[in-house]
């Protein structure tokens, strides 16, 4: 018997292992096993427990860090003994940055599941599209040239990222460049998970460097970034079996929503080509 209530408690109880504890196993476990999940994202698209695990562990590597939500509406109607839908819009938003707020809706369907329990059969969130007028019934079919760039870039971006054997990191242009971003294929190609990463070097992109290397980095990173360059070299960077590859590095100098100065970087992994060159260094030499 699905009593009234039971419902949203189930939803929130998802939400606080979802968005604030980041737990994947928690997350699912609120989940039937044939979950219907429709994200915000065009092709956040899953059915299964397994598909949404390949995306919410994607999103945790990405952004491991705990989001608050306050609820501005909460609304549950029991439609029988087994199910009761559950409709609501909430503010989420990262736990220290409260001004990056996203207002957001869902539309949830909750069942009784084989052992009792009350568990999440679907998902549905949407946020307002903003192109659309308010008192419209319709977004506009355009984009505006400057939210289409900004589109543009971000999908380029994330296409670079995916195409190329390394990916993108940065560092706050502060004292061992404490990291302000890494995506998930850098420690997924080093051999490391997100949490492995971050924890080996510390918080520092610095110390994914070699020893060797670090004071040649800093010194050229600092340099070019004062003079508001952009910044190109080769380095090596430490896996998880303990061999370093050769990367090379092209970044620029960016600001953080807190206006902190940062460095985003491109890093491609040369071992291959460092290898051939000098291999043709050692047949010249004899």
């Amino acid at each position: 018997m699905m009593r009234k209530g039971e419902a949203i408690t189930a939803v929130r109880t998802f939400f606080d292992a979802y968005l604030f504890q980041r737990d994947a196993k928690r997350t699912l476990e609120c989940l039937t096993e044939e979950i219907q999940w429709l994200g915000t994202g065009r092709s956040e698209l899953a059915c299964g427990r397994g598909q949404v695990e390949h995306i919410i562990c994607e999103e945790f590597a990405q952004v491991p860090g705990p989001y608050m939500m306050e609820y501005d509406q909460i609304e549950e109607t029991v439609g029988g003994d087994r199910f009761a839908t559950v409709l609501f819009t909430a503010t989420a938003y990262p736990a220290e940055h409260k001004e990056a707020a996203i207002w957001f809706r869902v539309t949830l369907t909750c069942v009784k599941d084989h052992d009792g329990k009350c568990r999440i059969a679907s998902v549905h969130a949407s946020t307002p599209d903003r192109q659309q007028e308010e008192g419209t019934f319709f977004p506009s079919p355009s984009l505006g040239r400057p939210e289409m760039e900004v589109r543009l870039a971000g999908k380029a971006m994330d296409l670079l990222g995916k195409s190329i054997p390394g990916g993108m990191l940065g560092g706050y242009l502060e004292p061992g460049f404490p990291l302000y971003y890494v995506n998930g294929r850098i420690p997924t190609y080093l051999g490391y998970t997100y949490d492995e990463f971050v924890a080996v070097i510390d918080g520092k992109v610095i110390n994914c460097v070699h020893p060797e290397d670090r004071a040649k980095v800093e010194a050229i990173v600092t340099a070019d970034h004062c003079s508001g360059e952009d910044y190109e070299f080769q380095y090596r960077m430490m896996k998880k079996d303990g061999n370093y590859i050769w990367v090379n590095s092209i970044g620029k100098r960016g600001e953080s929503d807190d206006g902190r100065a940062i460095c985003i970087s491109v890093v491609r992994d040369i071992s291959g080509e460092v290898e051939a060159r000098e291999s043709l260094k050692r047949q010249a030499a004899d």
